[in-house]
């Protein structure tokens, strides 16, 4: 029963920011990150940390000093952008969630690390000044040096990247609705017969590559 009241709470709370952040003006949003760079992007100490892209979409240059990141939609203040750091019109801007609550030039470090192997559900947040959420995703895993991002600067779908985009634009690569499946037939033994047939997820592929009668199965069965 408390499981039930939980789910259904939680389930009213993002109804509610849903319909808030439809009434409010969105003028810089999330447009990508990555919790899986473990081999591809170095930050300024060398360590390949995951990142958190904004972008403008206005052609105007926003201030974000006072802004919130956070990876937490019940504490959405967790880190505040200091002073001095703006986002150009229509542009980009990366922050490294490393945990280390720095900022070195043009190098901005989080107080948060991203985790996609928790077992609860995460976020990336992001409030205004006055601590209002204006967007928000939760997070979903992708395989090794893949991010989510808008399928393109801006847009309301989000797809995933094998060729991530950060601090710059997601026009220029190829984004997919989901990771495919790989069939995997072992050899018989002495107990399996015939050899068993595994459903695996494979390296990216997007859906509307799969026949449609097999779409609809996989939209059934791996939802």
């Amino acid at each position: 029963m408390k499981n039930h009241f939980t789910a259904r709470a939680a389930s009213l709370f993002f109804a509610c920011m849903a319909f808030v952040l439809s009434m409010k003006a969105q003028v810089v949003v999330i447009n990508e990150y990555s919790a899986s760079n473990l081999s591809q992007y170095l930050d300024n100490h060398s360590d390949y940390n995951d990142w958190i892209e904004l972008y403008n979409v206005t052609a105007s240059t926003v201030n974000l000093a006072g802004y919130y990141l956070s990876d937490d939609s019940l504490n959405n203040l967790k880190w505040q952008i200091p002073s001095g750091i703006t986002i150009s019109g229509y542009g980009f801007k990366r922050f490294w969630a490393s945990g280390r609550n720095i900022v070195e030039g043009t190098s901005y470090h989080t107080n948060f690390k991203l985790k996609q192997t928790k077992n609860t559900k995460e976020f990336v947040v992001l409030s205004d000044q006055f601590g209002d959420i204006v967007d928000y995703v939760q997070m979903k895993k992708t395989q090794l040096g893949h991010s989510r991002g808008r399928t393109t600067n801006g847009a309301s779908a989000w797809g995933i990247f094998t060729t991530p985009t950060p601090n710059a634009s997601n026009n220029t690569s190829t984004a997919y609705t989901r990771y495919g499946l790989r069939v995997i037939i072992r050899e018989p033994s002495a107990s399996l017969s015939p050899p068993p047939i595994q459903m695996q997820p494979s390296a990216i592929r997007p859906m509307e590559r799969f026949p449609p009668l097999l779409q609809r199965f996989i939209h059934h069965r791996f939802p």
